[in-house]
């Protein structure tokens, strides 16, 4: 946990991711050695198999503790959150594939789902284990629904 928390935010946006994992882990429940933070999608061991990926980094990616399945992309910025950051998230996401995206500044935390075709979101940043049920909430419906 200590080397994620231990790079110095120089930088807005760097305060930003770093206020963010400290919430992760320390409040919300998210297993530090299942985040990673600042990587390219070529690093990613789910895409190694991917002939031609774009050179894009993404800002945090928390993974099921189970599993190991990407489960919530964030992109962090210091300014205000846009159409435009919400395009950029949802085009890394096209590669990542994880169920839950989020954004996140430095007043507010959007976390966004698919469920039936449609944009869901919360105002809020929910617990690892608030969003394990909310995705096996959603499977079921998706599985089970007439």
């Amino acid at each position: 946990m200590g080397s994620l928390l231990q790079r110095k935010a120089l930088f807005p946006e760097e305060r930003v991711r770093q206020k963010l994992l400290r919430e992760m882990i320390n409040e919300k429940g998210y297993c530090s050695s299942h985040i990673l933070v600042e990587r390219g999608l070529n690093q990613l061991p789910h895409l190694a198999m991917r002939a031609s990926l774009p050179d894009r980094r993404f800002d945090l990616l928390a993974y099921e503790n189970k599993s190991l399945n990407p489960l919530l992309l964030v992109e962090c910025k210091a300014c205000k959150l846009s159409e435009r950051v919400l395009e950029q998230v949802l085009g890394y996401n096209h590669f990542v594939g994880a169920p839950f995206f989020a954004l996140s500044n430095s007043k507010q935390v959007i976390t966004f789902w698919q469920e039936k075709g449609e944009l869901k979101y919360l105002q809020k940043l929910p617990s690892y284990d608030e969003l394990i049920t909310l995705k096996n909430s959603i499977s079921k419906k998706t599985h089970f629904s007439c």
